[in-house]
């Protein structure tokens, strides 16, 4: 263990000692450890209440490397690749836990565990306004979950055939502008029959002033009301 002064300035440092992990359960281990060293650091009691994101991204692998795999790769797509998932509290800038994946790993895979791990660093150290995450989280079983540990989320939805149809018949009066070609609405509304009604705040834009395909005209947020 090393105290923070000790913690060399050089990014070039770093990188080289990051480059020595080969593994995955290395991976998990170093973090695990940084997160410890993160924790003892931390002024707590002197943070705000915070917002905890949900985000994955993409890392493009031109080795052998344990676990890239092929999967969703928008800037080289066939190529091997590894979906690392991560959470971090937006206004302090503070990453709080990162799991690296295969790259054929969706953004949802194993997001309840990853969420209670990360949830167990912070619910006793600093207080959250919201849960934010990105469409890829879009998922029943993720929402149910905060909502039984009764925490208000804002999860950006996907477009469905049947939620399309729901904002097709929201009628003229109830939509908002908020800037010119942009209207905002609301629905409650259950994707299935045996989900729990929601509230879902949709975002409208004429196509002839932003060109976007079709099915993305429409931007839904999902809220814990």
């Amino acid at each position: 263990m090393v105290s923070i002064e000790e913690i060399p300035k050089a990014a070039t440092t770093l990188t080289r000692l990051f480059r020595k992990i080969k593994t995955l359960e290395l991976a998990n281990k170093v973090s695990q450890k940084l997160w410890e060293f993160t924790d003892k650091i931390m002024n707590w009691e002197k943070l705000d209440a915070d917002w905890l994101n949900f985000d994955s991204s993409v890392i493009v692998r031109y080795g052998k490397q344990e676990g890239a795999d092929k999967g969703y790769n928008p800037r080289k797509p066939g190529r091997n690749s590894h979906n690392p998932i991560f959470a971090f509290l937006n206004k302090q800038r503070l990453v709080v836990n990162v799991w690296n994946r295969s790259g054929a790993a969706k953004s949802a895979n194993n997001i309840v565990n990853f969420f209670n791990e990360t949830f167990a660093r912070i619910k006793n150290k600093i207080a959250l306004k919201w849960i934010v995450a990105d469409a890829g989280f879009y998922n029943e079983v993720f929402i149910k979950l905060l909502e039984n540990f009764g925490l208000r989320y804002i999860i950006k939805a996907v477009l469905y055939y049947n939620s399309a149809c729901q904002i097709c018949m929201i009628s003229k009066e109830k939509w908002i502008v908020v800037d010119k070609g942009i209207w905002v609405s609301e629905l409650y509304f259950k994707p299935d029959a045996r989900d729990k009604e929601r509230r879902y705040i949709v975002v409208r834009q004429q196509k002839d002033i932003k060109k976007m395909h079709w099915r993305k005209r429409y931007r839904y947020l999902k809220i814990l009301i």
